[in-house]
């Protein structure tokens, strides 16, 4: 058996068209999705067809025709990808969740074979950044189309990665030292969902990608020192905190929820969660 060119394998570069911006990926997986759907007749697998009026019964050893009846189903172009957070990165996919606006953008899976994604928009966004790691964030994506492309996708820029004490939170309604910060994580779900039309001739892809109400929740780890105390419960009050990582910032008008003490050996953490109201990210 002939075997084909040997080709490099994941090279972890993404490429917007429109403005020449590139994102270092660690993981991709955005894929048009299409299965069969079948229709389930009520011949079994063993079941004969009466001739008259008494009820079907197994013939054994005779099998029936199966799965006779499909239809393709419609065409989701959906999947995620995830990145070491910099400040180009961060900020590209940050202002795509934020307002929702349309992109294109090319990927390579491997050498100079890749796809081109048409008229997507982010449904989800998952920036964590935590002590001692660099700072990470997941999207998913939704698009309307895709095709293939080709040519190498070559990025060699040095960039620096975020991480947590880069990371900072201000305009936090309660006094807290920014040193005793564990972790800072944040999600925004669009819960963007594709539309179809009838067409003539038939498209299985989708016409557009509507988003729904945007919703935003996030967390801070704290360590807790000896003596101090942290039992917020009068946080019902929406204020605005401020996050910060280098060149990048974002407010997010949110409301704090209580906190979970736990006694336990060692270091005392507690996750305060909050959650986004109103235009959380602001006009």
């Amino acid at each position: 058996m002939a075997i084909g060119d040997v080709r490099g394998g994941f090279i972890g570069v993404l490429y917007f068209p429109a403005d020449g911006t590139f994102v270092r990926c660690s993981s991709f997986g955005v894929n048009p999705n299409n299965n069969p759907l079948f229709y389930d007749h009520v011949i079994g697998l063993n079941d004969t067809v009466p001739s008259d009026y008494a009820t079907k019964s197994e013939d054994v050893g005779v099998i029936q025709t199966q799965k006779r009846v499909w239809r393709p189903s419609t065409i989701s172009i959906t999947g995620g990808l995830s990145f070491p957070a910099t400040e180009i990165s961060l900020q590209k996919f940050f202002s795509y969740a934020k307002y929702g606006n349309y992109f294109d953008f090319d990927f390579n899976y491997y050498c100079n074979i890749g796809k081109r994604f048409t008229n997507c928009r982010v449904n989800g966004f998952d920036f964590s950044a935590q002590a001692g790691d660099m700072a990470t964030v997941s999207v998913d994506v939704i698009a309307t189309e895709i095709e293939n492309i080709s040519g190498i996708l070559s990025y060699q820029d040095p960039e620096k990665i975020i991480n947590l004490p880069v990371v900072t939170l201000s305009n936090l309604p309660f006094d807290m030292d920014q040193t005793f910060i564990k972790a800072i994580s944040f999600k925004v779900n669009n819960n963007a969902m594709p539309i179809y039309v009838s067409k003539d001739p038939p498209d299985l892809f989708p016409q557009d990608i509507r988003l729904g109400m945007q919703e935003v929740t996030g967390s801070i780890l704290i360590y807790l020192k000896s003596g101090y105390e942290f039992i917020p419960t009068d946080l019902d009050t929406p204020t605005v905190i401020t996050i910060t990582a280098g060149t990048w910032t974002t407010d997010i008008n949110v409301i704090f929820a209580s906190n979970n003490m736990e006694g336990m050996v060692g270091p005392i953490v507690t996750e305060l969660p909050f959650f986004g109201v109103d235009k959380a990210f602001g006009e």
